[in-house]
């Protein structure tokens, strides 16, 4: 890296940087005294027609968004299973399978009706146990 020196011409040695700054028209930095930053008095927002308008929409729609929300979750909490059901206990030794086919209606694929009792047991598998209860489908 190099570095440059430059020699002022002799009649502007021993001249301050800004008086010399002055007289070649160079960019001298310069101290100023940071302006105090006044606090803003707290006065209540005043709001536009427009604003306020505005305002009104985002609630509405807020209150509307929650209102479908919630009535979704209660709508699903109070559905009713499509069809008649039947509660059966499982015993000793049976699988979901097992009780699938003799809940299927006759020509019925068993595979469906898996799927039917584990959605409406709210199954993750088809891992059931002596003693449980399952909602199934009936004719």
């Amino acid at each position: 890296m190099s570095a440059l020196s430059i020699d002022f011409a002799p009649q502007y040695r021993g001249i301050e940087q800004e008086k010399l700054a002055d007289v070649i028209q160079l960019p001298v930095r310069r101290y100023v005294d940071p302006v105090p930053v006044a606090k803003p008095a707290s006065q209540p927002i005043k709001l536009t027609a427009r604003g306020k308008l505005m305002v009104q929409v985002v609630a509405s729609v807020v209150a509307l968004s929650a209102s479908i929300g919630i009535g979704a979750g209660v709508g699903m909490a109070l559905r009713e299973p499509a069809g008649a059901t039947a509660v059966v206990t499982v015993a000793a030794g049976e699988t979901l399978w097992s009780i699938a086919a003799a809940a299927a209606a006759p020509g019925e694929d068993v595979r469906e009706v898996v799927a039917e009792i584990a959605s409406l047991n709210s199954l993750s598998g088809s891992a059931i146990v002596a003693g449980q209860q399952l909602v199934v489908p009936s004719n």
